[in-house]
């Protein structure tokens, strides 16, 4: 810390006037929250104490009490330090309430109907406890003012909760988790004095924050804000502003300009590597100003006219970044230093007599070669100043930066360039390099400005190809598809990292891929692919004769593009050669990859049937056969998802759909059952993809198949039955015998009757014939059963 209390000497940098003291500890920041907000009269009348197990618990009886007492009536509740999980219910009696402690227990959650029934709560502390969000019905309490939070695990708030809290005074959610805070805060909380917001995950600060006019008191530390918006200058009554430990780069100049009651601003424990020349210009009250902990280079001039400050803040051991003012100059004291950076703006070596010398716009290198500039300054002579007079006079670099610039032009990051010592001549020498290759923009500042020369360009240009350092990648190196053209990317490197196009004795590269089957019994390891996926393909005597092609094209980048493509599914060794030298496959951290190709969409023209030759069946005898898919290579397919049809076309005309069973490995199992004999026709048919539209069905190898189905044979209750009846009518023909036997003993005796019995007799008779000619189509019958 440089301290000027009590100290307005004017006397020259060369005598020392003051003291310096320093201190590695923090500063003496002011109290983050107000002590009269924390203060209470717990003694008055109007008070039910309830903190810190005080009273009977679970407390009902007292707070009935309370809330059933005339006069005095009780306006302040207090319950802090009795490790709650949850509000006794009664507070709602409390209608009259105030003020309401309930900080440091563990609370999770505020009964709903609790804030509903406090119209004129105007104070509520609930630090210290376990709440993860803000209840909505917080905005039944219209008159509240001061709402303490801070130390709970709070994610998220109501969007519209602040829109219903107009009087809101201090806002104090420090030490939450909060990632975004709700627009309506700097819409309708213009009263708000005081805001403490240290340690959440904010990363952005809405700009409509400049609405908040009245706002004292701004802590916004350990976030994770990058910048800050300009419009912070509106806030012109901000005393304390407190931006310590985030990741902020960048102050924008106009954002102190307004600002002219700001005592205390703390910036230390970001990234901010250069502050603009009059980035505190006007901060006329400001008394401390912390810039610890930053890669600052310089100190803004504008430090030196602020009339009020008494405590600066910056980093000033041997490793210290700063290098304006020298450190010999901030060891001294604040006011030397203030004074050096006035009399830095009064030397007349401003920003226009500097410019840089040693290189030019568009310049190239090659990467990782050392190349330097010198920074000069001539006064209006043209003469250069010598070392003594540039110290002296205060004049020092502010910032050098080297910035990698993308493909547009824009920067995508920089880094600081650190000057050598002051030369005898007054001027800088400047070492620069860098390993990636690319455009660079060299910026050089005084006091924030950019001098002549800075903004220029050098092109840094990759090395020759070094092989060890060239890699090839991409999913083509691990897994492809039989017919299929597979690409992966082949990336000639320098030793280090950049694409290059210039290749070793500047011989032309002659690329080469080579496939090659892998030896038996090889597996595939790494990879996301399992052994048996690739390793089980087979292929069948009818598969076309393997046909492998390749082909490695340019890119406008400075890669290639390799292509290859197989018709025979299975596991390959695949290498890329350039100058008859293997490249490294980053995927296999080696010279080969094991590639696994598999077989290609399936081919209803390659797919077939395992029927038997002899293609018959017998009516009612379920048959069932196999369907195998195949690509159009004739490999076998190893996965289902294919959509199979087979209907059975009968030799009556009718049609059976058959049933088809998805066995998940390129196989489908197809079953039906016969109804009627004769020439019927099997149709089978497939389509790829379930997408498609039904006339994407193709019939396979051989379909429609023609089957013999002949009649079912008798079974054993046919033969039973044709027994059992034989049986009957054998029986029926002795009972027919022994009446005509009968009927001729009569017929003697009865000769009246003989005509008529007769005739009764032949009708028996005619009976008996009929039974003996069934008797004798049944044995025809099973003689013709035998012969089938």
């Amino acid at each position: 810390m440089l301290s000027s209390r009590g100290n307005t000497s004017t006397t020259p940098l060369s005598a020392s006037t003051s003291s310096t003291s320093l201190r590695k500890t923090q500063p003496p920041f002011p109290l983050v929250r107000s002590k009269s907000f924390l203060s209470r009269e717990t003694s008055c009348d109007n008070a039910l104490d309830l903190s810190y197990g005080k009273g009977q618990r679970p407390f009902s009886a007292a707070i009935i009490a309370a809330s059933q007492r005339d006069e005095p009536r009780v306006n302040n509740v207090y319950l802090q330090r009795n490790d709650l999980q949850q509000l006794p219910d009664e507070l709602r009696l409390m209608v009259n309430t105030t003020y309401l402690d309930v900080s440091f227990n563990s609370l999770a959650s505020f009964p709903e109907t609790l804030f509903h029934a406090l119209p004129e709560l105007r104070f509520l502390a609930a630090q210290d406890n376990a709440l993860k969000s803000v209840p909505a019905t917080l905005a039944e309490c219209s008159r509240l003012e001061h709402l303490m939070l801070f130390k709970n695990w709070i994610e998220h708030i109501p969007d519209d909760l602040f829109e219903f809290l107009p009087e809101l005074r201090t806002l104090d959610l420090a030490v939450n988790e909060l990632c975004e805070l709700p627009q309506q805060l700097f819409l309708h909380c213009v009263k708000l004095r005081e805001l403490f917001l240290r340690k959440n995950r904010l990363r952005i600060i809405s700009p409509k924050i400049g609405n908040l006019v009245h706002l004292t008191r701004l802590i916004l530390s350990e976030n994770e804000l990058e910048t800050i918006p300009q419009e912070i200058r509106h806030l012109a009554r901000l005393q304390v502003l407190d931006l310590s430990c985030n990741k902020i780069s960048l102050i924008p100049s106009e954002a102190c300009e307004g600002l002219l009651m700001l005592e205390h601003l703390a910036l230390n424990g970001n990234e901010i590597l250069n502050l603009s020349g009059t980035c505190f210009s006007g901060l006329s009250a400001l008394r401390i100003l912390n810039l610890e902990q930053n890669p600052l280079s310089a100190l803004p001039a504008a430090i030196g006219t602020l009339p009020s400050l008494e405590e600066l803040w910056i980093d000033i051991d041997d490793d210290s970044p700063i290098i304006s003012p020298p450190l010999a100059i901030c060891r001294r004291g604040l006011d030397v230093v203030k004074l050096y950076l006035r009399e830095n703006v009064k030397s007349g070596t401003d920003v226009g007599c500097w410019s840089i010398h040693g290189f030019q716009d568009g310049d190239q290198l090659a990467v990782a070669f050392e190349r330097s500039f010198t920074i000069q300054c001539r006064e209006t002579d043209m003469q250069l100043i010598s070392a003594s007079k540039t110290v002296g006079a205060g004049v020092m670099l502010s910032t050098v930066l080297m910035e990698e610039l993308d493909g547009s032009g824009v920067p995508a990051r920089s880094y600081p360039l650190h000057p050598s010592p002051v030369a005898e001549d007054g001027s800088f020498t400047v070492v620069y390099s860098a390993r990636q290759k690319g455009a660079r923009r060299i910026q050089c500042c005084i006091a924030g400005d950019e001098i002549s020369g800075s903004g220029a360009t050098v092109i840094l240009l990759p090395r020759p190809v070094s092989l060890e350092h060239c890699i090839c990648q991409g999913d083509a190196l691990e897994k492809g598809t039989a017919g299929a053209i597979t690409t992966f990317k082949i990336l000639p490197r320098d030793e280090f990292g950049n694409l290059s196009t210039t290749f070793p004795e500047k011989k032309p590269p002659v690329w080469r891929i080579h496939l090659t089957r892998a030896a038996a019994g090889m597996k595939k390891s790494g990879s996301s692919l399992h052994d048996n996926s690739c390793a089980s393909v087979r292929t069948t005597s009818a598969a076309a004769s393997e046909t492998f092609k390749w082909a490695v094209t340019p890119n406008e980048d400075g890669s290639y593009t390799g292509h290859y493509s197989t018709t025979l599914a299975g596991l390959y060794r695949l290498r890329v050669t350039l100058n008859d030298t293997p490249l490294p496959i980053l995927t296999a951290n080696t010279t080969s990859a094991i590639v696994c190709v598999s077989p290609g969409p399936t081919a209803a023209s390659r797919s077939t049937a395992s029927l038997n030759t002899e293609l018959r069946t017998v009516v009612g005898e379920r048959m069932a056969f196999t369907v195998r898919a195949r690509d159009r290579f004739a490999n076998d397919r190893r996965e289902g998802g294919d959509h199979v049809l087979a209907t059975l076309r009968n030799a009556n005309g009718t049609v059976e759909e058959c049933t088809v069973v998805d066995t998940a490995d390129g196989q489908y199992t197809v079953s039906c059952t016969p109804r009627t004999p004769g020439i019927s026709q099997l149709e089978v048919r497939i389509r790829a993809s379930a997408q498609e539209s039904i006339s994407g069905h193709r019939d396979i190898h051989g379909s429609p198949i023609s089957l013999n189905v002949l009649p079912a044979p008798r079974s054993r209750s046919d033969y039973d039955n044709a027994a059992a009846t034989i049986t009957h009518l054998e029986m029926e023909l002795v009972r027919v015998n022994k009446l005509c036997t009968d009927l001729n003993q009569q017929l003697h005796l009865h000769t009246a009757g003989a005509m008529s019995r007769v005739a009764r007799t032949n009708t028996v008779a005619a009976r008996l014939g009929a039974g003996r000619q069934a008797v004798d189509d049944v044995g025809a019958y099973l003689s013709m059963s035998d012969t089938i």
